[in-house]
Formats: structure tokens, sequence, C-alpha cells
């Protein structure tokens, strides 16, 4: 961040004083998002609200007597971000202005970033690696505003090379790693999201592909419940090493003891 801060007072050669300070406006940039990798594509129909597309975040950072302050476009970067991103994981994905909009979606999805940082790693007197990540929290409400799943994620840190003295320049490429990394949490949230057994359980109840059934089932049980029988319960391996006088159990055991003597009887039953 200190290496960032430096080249931004290199790139206007400013020369400042005690108790200065620095206002820098991030521009709104336009760069092809990355899709996701093999999403599954969910039967459902999303309604994504955004939040006001002009919207502008600020972040202020402080060095010794020194302040810089960042505005950044928040609103058109979710909002670009979205629209890219979520036709990917739905049948039907549109950005939404408020709540009386998402009516007829099976889903609401309000992302919001919530805090964004920057630094920069340089590579000789005028190329640097400038590098922004975002902190995004989403919440994925039911039609009715219900929500159903919630979480926060921080993007790993993203990378744009910058060469020059051009401060717009400069800026531009912290734009563009500022929307990279929102595509990136966005999509880490989305992935989240659709592997979570709460939205699995929500899509099973509003008639998508169903949760698989554990492993532990017992098909094999449900035959026997035709015969009702005190071994039921008692595993083949239990059921053989059951004692030999059948004088020595209860007769319930006992009977399931000659049971498991047949191979017949302990598939069926055991």
């Amino acid at each position: 961040m200190r290496r960032a801060l430096a080249v931004a007072a290199a790139v206007l050669a400013l020369v400042f004083s005690a108790g200065c300070s620095m206002r820098f406006t991030v521009p709104d940039v336009s760069v092809a998002i990355e899709p996701p990798q093999n999403p599954q594509k969910i039967p459902l129909k999303a309604a994504v609200l955004v939040p006001d597309e002009n919207e502008m975040t600020e972040r202020t950072f402080h060095i010794a007597d020194f302040s810089y302050t960042f505005d950044v476009p928040t609103g058109k970067m979710v909002k670009k971000s979205s629209l890219e991103i979520f036709p990917h994981y739905f049948d039907k994905a549109a950005i939404v202005k408020n709540r009386q909009e998402a009516e007829g979606f099976d889903l609401l999805f309000v992302p919001t970033l919530t805090n964004f940082g920057f630094d920069s790693r340089g590579e000789g007197m005028i190329t640097q690696h400038v590098q922004s990540r975002v902190t995004l929290k989403a919440v994925a409400s039911d039609p009715q505003g219900v929500a159903i799943w919630e979480k926060t994620v921080t993007s790993p840190w993203s990378s744009r090379v910058f060469q020059g003295l051009s401060t717009d320049e400069w800026l531009k490429r912290y734009g563009m790693a500022i929307l990279d990394a929102t595509a990136a949490a966005l999509k880490e949230t989305l992935r989240g999201m659709t592997l979570s057994l709460v939205f699995k359980d929500y899509l099973a109840a509003r008639g998508g592909p169903a949760p698989r059934a554990s492993a532990g089932s017992a098909a094999g049980c449900s035959r026997s419940t035709r015969r009702p029988s005190p071994c039921r319960a008692r595993s083949p391996r239990r059921a053989r090493m059951a004692p030999a006088s059948p004088a020595a159990e209860p007769a319930a055991a006992s009977s399931c003891a000659r049971r498991a003597r047949s191979r017949s009887a302990a598939r069926s039953t055991c």
C-alpha cells in the first residue's frame, strides 16, 4: 500500500506538506469477466437486487500526516459482475431495482460490497502491479423475503500491470483490479450457496432435483418389514457370533441365532 501511494504522489508530481490530503476517483471500466468453471445450472428464476448504479463507495487510508481517499463506483461494478455471472447459474436471472420488481421470481439475491483494499508491487521505476481485493456480503431470500442463506466472502488479491506516469491509467488499472476481485467474490459466493445443504433443501422443496439419499440408508431392511423379526437390527456378523446354545438366550434372541445359521434368512432379514 505504501508503494502504491508513493507512485500516486510521483505520478502527480506533487510535494505534500504536513496534513495534506488527496482524493482519487476510480473510473468505471469495462473488462472481460471470466465465466465460472463448470457451474451447475439451477432450475430457478433469480432476481438480483443490486445497489443503485450510481452508488460510490469511499475508502480513506492514512499514512503519517497524509490521507488518501479513493471513490469507487461499486454500484456499477456489482451490476456488471452480476449480469455476466448469474446467467451461468440460473435458468433465468434479472437485475431488479427493488423488492417489488422481484415478484414472480423464485429467489431474491442481494450482493453488497462492504469493503475493499489496495496494494501495489513495483518492478523497476515505472512498472507497478496494482492490486485490490473486496469483501462481499450476500443474502438469498425466498419470494416472501425470508432469508434462506447468507455469507460474507473476501476475494483473493486481483492484480493489473501499470506502466508509465499517467494518473488516469494508474486509476484505470485499479478499477480493473477491483472489478476482477468483485467478480471473483461473486462467483465464490454463488458456488458456496449452490453447494450448501440449506439451499439444496430449498431447491428440492420448490420441485428441483432432490438431494441424493444418504449412503447409510439400508435398502435390504425394507424387505424385512413384511416379516417383523427381533433380529432385524442385528448385523449378519453379530448374528453369526450368537451363542450356540439356544437355552442360554431369551426366546427372541435364540430365534435370531437359528435364523442366522440360514444364509437366505440372513440376507432377507438382517
